[in-house]
């Protein structure tokens, strides 16, 4: 009723608008008009009133004011978003050369990894952009780099790191050690120790628990003290090529095949000898180590290596058989921190058992650094890591025609090392040295590059193993509680891995051989059937429990990819065509809603499918490259269509719901593999956003529920990432090897599972979604004014890590 009053109102006012007529004045005649009395006013009284009107604003000129109020306020507005434009234009290209310059550093023969870290750094923290976040999370992420120490005018022979982990020091052909406080950020050259006569510097060692530094040359030992790094003084001098270790307690160094007592470093003295006389073969020693309780020591020559007893340093006693038939010259020898095996860099990098009796038993297999040999190896304070890096030349070379490579294995299973990262590249020469932070977080690298490069290895910022499911690939349920994995060819395991490092079964289902996909809920797994090509899906009991599950065949032939929507309601099945299935009710048949045929055009075309968002939209691919978007009742309307360029067939396909992004994995005909990425937030309009090119051939692929990564997996075995928070560019994140197999992610992206392997993300999740803290934790900060000018003026330079 309000509504039918207003609108009779309405009317009223409209028609008595209409019934008002402008009649000329002219057309009055007087007697129209009533009389009016005449009345007299005073002279004061008309002087009043005309004041009055002198004073009352003309409304022609109140409205002209107000046009040109009007006009001058817009014209402000013109101007203001004329200069907002002009600066979100400066912005731009300030960001596009600062992360220009910052990949092409990265991508030189010699990368500059300081220069590109320190470009990304001070483009995000001025401006929070995607593209300086994809930059910067990509440095940090895959060269784990976190600082080099310059300063050397030289090649590089020789670094080590203090006890108490604040002083690093270095030298090489320029006759100087250098000592470095680590405790600063960034690291700083606190003093210099000169040589007296030319000379090269052999190695370096630090006492334990002293402020005492041996430097060792191709002629004498110096004794330094270091208790004020900033005034490095020579306390004591002894004769001999500077092969050399300090033994445990810091007590003894043994010197080529000398023992020297050094407990009073001011008067060092030899106190026994490994073979034959100080002299005679002292210079045939190629490098000497002692062993962690300080009672054995390692001396190796060139083709062999011997133990000996040392417990009473006066007499030392061979322990067995010289280690012979070594392939290559041995380089260098380290003892894990048990004491229980022997890492020597030789062609390869060789390992030995050292067992408390009998002989020391050779490890399998050789861990090999590719087209390059060992210089230097390294276990670290945990034992669980071996470090090992070197070259293929003793002079400079170029990064691109060597491996000058730091590589890192976790050695806790003996007989199967595993390789942790890709290698830690970024010297443009052959490393010699290399050595371990007692907190094992960092390591540092020594080049003929003439750099030290520190390596961040604490983890943050990557993803963690946090265990594994032997055998079979393994599929994840949403909420990262839940793991599928194959076994014995016709069963599937359901575990429980709340508690990943205590993974529970609580199913095992047989008569199926390949796993799809979990239900969002976790209460139903579809499968491919052992004895045919068909499809089951089980419906699981209560996941507390192992009651068994039930099984329901759905009939369709060379299922090759399912995916259920975000409801649950919905089965999307890919194979010889595509079928849409109602599962609401996971107790009873699945019964048959929408189905798209292939087109025929290849007989043995099997398509891939997903699900869009909360399941509105069905996306299906041709292995041609050929992908559908349908929408409507039964998904019967086809609204968007895009073909990508793949010259050879997909394989897999994965979508995120928060950017509309579908991830596609290619096998091109020419070999390695590809990674499409398409955006389909306008269904009528798809494009494709990159394609990312891999070495390895991928076999499947998967793009977090965010849309900030992609993960794809290669029959190699090796496994990568790649940040895609720049809409352009998909930028890598880390490799990860020896895993492979199907991957799978949960619905907050936090857990992932790859083959039976799983990791935690939370670290790499935060590392993206923020990577400005890692940064300045690590490199120290962003550039400096005068070259922030160079890449960003006008705009104004700001310090963007705190002190």
């Amino acid at each position: 009723m309000a509504v039918a009053g207003y609108q009779q109102k309405l009317e009223a006012a409209r028609a008595a608008r209409l019934r008002r007529v402008v009649v000329p004045a002219s057309s009055y005649e007087r007697s129209d008009f009533p009389a009016s009395p005449v009345r007299v006013v005073p002279a004061a009284t008309v002087s009043q009133a005309v004041q009055r009107a002198r004073r009352r604003p003309n409304p022609a000129f109140v409205a002209l004011m107000l046009v040109l109020a009007t006009l001058l306020a817009g014209t402000g507005v013109a101007v203001s978003l004329g200069e907002r434009a002009v600066e979100r234009e400066q912005r731009d290209q300030a960001i596009g050369r600062l992360v220009t310059a910052a990949d092409t550093s990265r991508q030189n023969d010699s990368p500059d990894l300081s220069s590109a870290m320190r470009l990304s750094t001070s483009s995000y923290g001025t401006f929070h952009d995607a593209k300086s976040r994809s930059s910067l999370a990509s440095i940090l992420s895959s060269t784990r780099y976190k600082g080099a120490l310059t300063g050397h005018t030289s090649f590089l022979n020789a670094v080590a790191i203090s006890s108490d982990g604040r002083v690093l020091a270095s030298g090489g052909f320029d006759d100087v050690v250098l000592l470095w406080d680590l405790g600063r950020k960034p690291p700083t050259q606190v003093g210099r120790y000169p040589l007296d006569k030319p000379d090269y510097i052999e190695k370096v060692d630090f006492a334990t628990g002293r402020p005492l530094l041996a430097v060792g040359t191709s002629e004498d030992v110096f004794l330094v003290d270091v208790s004020r790094a900033d005034k490095p003084t020579t306390v004591a001098h002894i004769a001999g090529r500077g092969v050399l270790d300090f033994s445990p307690d810091g007590q003894t160094l043994l010197v080529g095949n000398t023992l020297w007592n050094v407990i009073d470093a001011d008067d060092p003295r030899p106190v026994g000898y490994l073979i034959g006389g100080p002299v005679e073969s002292a210079d045939d020693v190629s490098d000497v180590a002692f062993a962690p309780d300080g009672r054995t020591v390692a001396a190796a020559s060139i083709d062999s290596i011997r133990f000996w007893d040392v417990t009473d340093a006066a007499a030392p006693v061979m322990r067995g058989k010289a280690l012979t038939d070594i392939p290559g010259q041995v380089r260098a020898l380290a003892f894990a921190p048990d004491g229980g095996t022997l890492a020597v860099a030789a062609k390869n990098v060789l390992r030995w058992s050292l067992p408390e009796s009998g002989e020391p038993r050779r490890l399998e297999p050789d861990l090999v650094i590719p087209e390059a040999s060992p210089k230097s190896v390294a276990y670290s304070p945990d034992g669980q890591v071996l470090a090992a890096a070197g070259g293929n030349s003793s002079t400079y070379v170029p990064i691109s025609e060597g491996n000058n490579s730091v590589y890192l294995w976790d050695v806790m299973d003996e007989a199967e090392p595993r390789q942790l990262s890709m290698p830690l590249a970024g010297h443009g020469g052959e490393i010699k040295a290399i050595a371990f932070s007692p907190d094992g977080k960092t390591v540092a690298s020594a080049s003929y590059d003439k750099s030290i490069v520190l390596w961040d290895l604490s983890g943050a910022g990557l993803p963690v193993r946090v265990g594994s499911i032997p055998p079979g690939g393994g599929v994840l349920s949403a909420d990262g509680r839940l793991l599928a994995t194959t076994a014995d060819g016709d069963k599937v395991v359901v575990w429980d891995i709340a508690d990943p490092a205590k993974p529970r079964a609580l199913d095992v289902l047989v008569g199926a051989n390949e796993i799809f996909e979990f239900s969002p809920d976790g209460r139903s797994l579809v499968t491919r059937a052992a004895e045919n090509s068909t499809a089951i899906i089980w419906v699981l009991d209560d996941r507390s429990s192992s009651r068994g599950a039930m099984g329901l065949s759905i009939p369709v032939s060379g299922i090759r990819s399912a995916d259920f929507s975000a409801d649950g309601d919905l089965l999307a099945i890919g194979g010889d065509g595509v079928t849409v299935w109602d599962v609401s009710d996971p107790r009873m048949t699945p019964f048959l809603i929408a189905r798209m045929p292939s087109d025929g055009k290849d007989e043995n075309e099997s398509m891939l499918v997903a699900f869009s968002g909360h399941g509105e939209k069905l996306v299906t691919a041709h292995p041609d490259g050929r992908v559908e978007i349908w929408e409507g009742a039964d998904f019967g309307q086809l609204t968007g269509t895009i073909r990508v360029a793949t010259s050879g067939a997909l394989t897999s396909l994965s979508f995120s719901p928060e950017t509309n992004t579908l991830a596609m994995a290619g096998l091109p005909m020419g070999g390695g593999g590809e990674v499409f990425l398409v955006d389909i937030r306008r269904p009528g309009e798809p494009y494709q956003r990159t394609v990312i090119r891999t070495s390895f051939v991928v076999g499947d692929v998967a793009i977090s529920p965010s849309g900030e990564y992609v993960v794809a997996s290669g029959d190699d075995g090796t496994t990568g990432l790649w940040t895609l928070a720049d809409q352009d560019v998909a930028r890598e994140l880390v490799q990860l090897p020896e895993l492979g197999g199907g991957i799978f992610l949960s619905r907050d992206g936090l857990t992932m599972a790859v083959g039976g392997t799983l990791w935690d993300m939370a670290e790499l999740d935060r590392l993206l979604r923020d990577p400005l803290p890692y940064a300045c934790g690590r490199g120290g900060g962003g550039l400096g004014a005068s070259l922030w000018d160079r890449y960003a003026s006008p705009i104004r330079y700001r310090e963007v890590c705190e002190a």
